[in-house]
């Protein structure tokens, strides 16, 4: 491990714990907000120190948090829960059940999941940390870069969702070391951790634009290979099984939990119910009949997605407990939300068009003129290095297509954190534009990293006074938004 990675997970652990510092003291001064949304009943204390636990963490334990518990600690009783991918609650569930007999006479099991969640998200959150910059040092070739754009993700205005229960720092982790082992052509463990991430969240799936992007790169260098007919084809035929097995491993496990959400909600009647189907709690009866949700049980009648002809729950249960869809959100009242979300709609658009502006052949050639390894290595200014790299153009692409979706079909507040945990480009443009302002990306270590206190010479590094005005504003979003977003989350206040 080098000195870099050393200073990432230094840094993110020292601001984790301030984060964890800060929900405690907010979530204990403040009073919650009544957000009138999913709120399952929570069992008294019980253990010795469920008490503890609730002050430590209560105020994590907000929102879709309150879901993912829910998960763990019961399954998936509602329909609505479908929408929470099984992933990180199981995560969780195996955890605290391997380590409760020994402190069940300390902790009852619903505080352990709250005590495990945040633990396991910690470490996810360094994990992917580190996962970022060893993508940024193999994507954009400068280590600087790399080593800037995995602070500010430390620093990431969705801070306080990868420290909550939520899925985003375990999803984090596995798409970015898919993204890695992408790039370092390892096509088979990429898709098999892309697929565990579409198994976590369900715009994991969009992965499958990586496996495209490369399948058409390796078709057009076959094209221009000057080899014979015969040979172009076995190499196109290769090509081409090669990138279904992926796209097979990849999407078989999102598949596979749309056929257990199926089994569970739209087979009342089948006599191997008991295999996927288990007894509820009195309370968590209670407070879905209260509700008024659909339970797995419900023999009278099954949801409209049951009888479509690609039984899918997930697109009907967003649109139909959620109000989601292509331009739902455009109210009125909707307003604040839009300007919550912004400063990254605005930071996602400049980084395109600066990249545009750095490789615009490279982008109207839609990124397959990427230069064969053999010319990099005899001509290596064919691959420019930094945020001009030509391998990056794919990471923008994506994160337009989550920007542009994000901003027309879905609650546009969630587009921040669903950037932020999805999306290194971001972070790529902002390191080069805090690194262009500041000092030079390409700078040796010693001038990078400046012999002083490790925490002080990190943040003067990206909160230097050199910068220019542009610069500090970009340090000021990721500031202000992870702190405020901390406060605001931790006491039921919308910062979804």
């Amino acid at each position: 491990m080098d000195k870099w990675q050393k200073d990432i997970i230094y840094l993110s652990l020292i601001f984790k714990f301030f984060l964890l510092a800060l929900q405690m003291i907010s979530n204990e001064i403040l009073p919650d907000h009544d957000a009138g949304v999913f709120n399952s009943p929570f069992p008294e204390s019980s253990g010795m120190f469920d008490s503890l636990i609730d002050k430590l963490f209560g105020g994590l334990r907000r929102w879709d948090a309150i879901y993912f518990l829910h998960i763990a600690n019961h399954g998936y009783t509602y329909e609505n829960c479908l929408a929470f991918f099984p992933l990180f609650p199981l995560t969780v569930y195996i955890f605290s059940s391997c380590i409760y007999f020994p402190f069940y006479f300390i902790f009852s099991f619903s505080r352990l999941l709250l005590l495990t969640s945040v633990s396991l998200n910690m470490l996810f959150s360094v994990l992917s940390s580190l996962a970022l910059y060893n993508l940024g040092k193999e994507a954009t070739g400068s280590q600087p870069l790399a080593f800037k754009a995995a602070l500010l993700y430390i620093l990431s205005p969705a801070s306080v969702f990868f420290m909550a229960p939520y899925s985003e720092s375990l999803f984090s982790f596995l798409s970015f070391t898919g993204m890695l082992l992408h790039l370092k052509r390892r096509p088979i463990y990429a898709a098999l951790l892309f697929g565990f991430s579409a198994l976590t969240r369900s715009n994991g799936i969009v992965a499958l634009g990586f496996i495209f992007h490369w399948f058409s790169q390796k078709c057009l260098n076959i094209i221009f290979s000057s080899q014979k007919m015969l040979f172009m084809m076995k190499e196109h035929l290769k090509n081409f099984i090669f990138t279904i097995i992926q796209i097979i491993i990849l999407v078989t496990p999102f598949f596979l939990y749309q056929l257990y959400t199926f089994l569970l909600y739209c087979k009342p009647n089948d006599p191997k119910d008991h295999l996927i189907k288990t007894p509820f709690d009195i309370h968590v009866t209670k407070y879905g009949h209260k509700m008024g949700f659909k339970f797995p049980d419900n023999s009278t009648s099954v949801s409209e997605w049951c009888h479509y002809n690609l039984p899918i729950s997930y697109s009907f249960i967003q649109n139909h407990y959620w109000n989601t869809g292509f331009l739902s959100y455009f109210h009125w009242k909707q307003i604040p939300n839009f300007l919550l979300a912004s400063p990254m709609i605005c930071l996602c658009l400049a980084s395109c068009y600066t990249y545009f502006k750095l490789q615009r052949s490279h982008c109207l050639f839609l990124g397959l003129t990427i230069p064969r390894r053999s010319q990099i290595s005899s001509n290596p200014k064919a691959m420019k290095y930094g945020f001009s790299n030509m391998q990056i153009f794919v990471f923008g692409a994506q994160m337009l297509f989550f920007t542009i979706f994000g901003f027309f079909c879905i609650h546009v507040q969630v587009l921040t954190r669903l950037i932020a945990s999805s999306c290194p480009f971001v972070y790529w443009f902002s390191a080069y534009v805090i690194s262009t302002n500041t000092q030079d990306v390409s700078a040796d270590e010693e001038s990078v990293t400046l012999k002083k206190n490790r925490f002080c010479r990190i943040m003067q590094e990206i909160l230097t006074n050199k910068s220019n005005n542009i610069s500090r504003l970009i340090i000021f979003y990721y500031l202000s938004y992870c702190f405020i977003g901390t406060i605001a989350f931790s006491n039921f206040l919308p910062w979804t």
